[in-house]
């Protein structure tokens, strides 16, 4: 029996005592340093960071996961991670949005490889 129904929008898989994504699963595909995976007890596929982040990730569509944006994801873990937003609003010029705990940068200027807010015309 698995355990892919009781995980949520991302596993974190970089520690010691995380669940594994090797045992029970089958490698599909790769591209770059993800890999997707398939549960062979319940078929739910995975995409399995394989050199970076440590997080997998459910993928509902397959046949298109390497088109599949998992910055929103992978922000999201980072604003877990750093125990969620602060009051306040970040010091970057003209933004206006909540802080990470801790932190005077919003998640999208504190982790802007992770955020598809942000792109060369829009710094704000």
């Amino acid at each position: 029996m698995c355990q892919c129904r009781e995980f949520g929008e991302y596993v974190e898989i970089w520690y010691d005592e995380a669940p594994s994504f090797d045992v029970g699963f089958t490698t599909v595909d790769q591209h770059a340093d993800v890999e997707l995976r398939r549960c062979k007890a319940c078929g739910r596929y995975w995409q399995v960071d394989v050199g970076r982040g440590g997080l997998a990730i459910p993928i509902d569509d397959p046949d298109n996961w390497s088109e599949f944006d998992d910055r929103p994801l992978r922000l999201q873990h980072m604003i877990d991670h750093d125990g969620g937003l602060d009051e306040g609003k970040c010091i970057w010029a003209g933004c206006k949005k909540k802080p990470l705990k801790g932190c005077k940068l919003c998640p999208h200027h504190a982790y802007p490889m992770f955020s598809n807010e942000l792109d060369e015309k829009n710094w704000q």
